[in-house]
């Protein structure tokens, strides 16, 4: 049984390999091929595929979407795909660690590197695809291992610079995945929340976009956007005061209130304050009272 589940998954790897050529090779024909070879990429990387089919699919299909870059709409269709890859590695095989995982992660966090380092980020137009992205950069695996963490941080660095309501909120996840990774050194943890103070710097071109994007099926109110999208940035940040690490914690600390006096510049309604001191400053104040009183600080 062993020796056919082995033969199997060796072909469903060649099958993956093939796909991606072939379509590397038709560019100019994906709109019409990628709707027939998608159910066989999909049967192929379903649950419970092996580590090392993961891997393989995972890197053939980054590697491809490298080549379909300018191709409209390529990203957005391929870029889905990988959802099974994200979920092994969340709750799979490849969650729990050992040596083929390491090598997986290692893998993936090059791919997903690359494919932004070649310009992906302008061609990605949906957030289904920006979220798989940016979950497999933050997924446990990687940010448990020292090298992988390190080339997917830097992943997530290069999307921070031209952040969009897009992927605003799967990147806020990411990047306090990486903050309260204990495995990464502090000073990681630092940078990934120096780059969620950097959102919140970024927040006004992003609310503008929000409220002024015509596909939505609804009108965006000020308030409703900004609620969306500020006060996921302050809870980020807020969890974070309470790191184990003291350097982590007080980096934190002083990062909300340079981010809370600096909402104080910004034209914000009032129901948005009333909303973070609530949801954020009570909370903060009332868990450091608590903390005082039982000898943790």
């Amino acid at each position: 049984a062993a020796a056919a589940l082995a033969d199997a998954s060796r072909q469903q790897e060649l099958l993956l390999t093939l796909i991606a050529e072939l379509l590397k090779q038709n560019r100019t024909r994906f709109d019409s091929l990628w709707p027939s070879v998608a159910p066989a990429v999909a049967a192929a990387l379903a649950p419970p595929a092996p580590i090392a089919l993961l891997e393989r699919g995972a890197v053939a299909l980054l590697r491809l979407c490298q080549r379909l870059i300018h191709r409209a709409g390529a990203l957005d269709a391929v870029l889905p795909s990988l959802a099974p890859v994200l979920a092994d590695a969340t709750n799979g095989a490849m969650a729990k660690g050992g040596a083929d995982a390491a090598a997986a992660a290692d893998e993936v966090s090059s791919g997903v590197l690359q494919l932004l380092r070649a310009g992906a980020a302008a061609e990605i137009k949906s957030a289904d695809a920006w979220a798989v992205v940016l979950s497999l950069a933050s997924s446990p695996p990687l940010v448990a291992l020292p090298s992988a963490s390190a080339r997917a941080f830097d992943a997530l660095t290069e999307v921070s610079r031209d952040v969009c309501a897009l992927n605003f909120h799967s990147l806020i996840d990411a990047l306090e995945a990486h903050a309260k990774a204990v495995a990464a050194p502090a000073g990681r943890a630092e940078l990934a929340i120096d780059l969620l103070f950097e959102l919140h710097a970024k927040l006004e071109p992003i609310v503008a976009e929000l409220r002024d994007n015509r596909r939505r099926a609804e009108v965006v109110s000020e308030e409703a956007a900004w609620l969306q999208l500020w006060l996921p940035v302050l809870r980020a940040v807020f969890v974070q005061c309470f790191d184990k690490r003291a350097v982590v914690r007080d980096h934190a600390v002083a990062v909300l209130q340079r981010a809370l006096l600096d909402g104080g510049r910004r034209p914000m309604p009032a129901a948005v304050w009333g909303r973070t001191f609530e949801q954020v400053v009570f909370p903060l104040l009332a868990e450091l009272l608590q903390r005082t009183m039982d000898g943790r600080l």
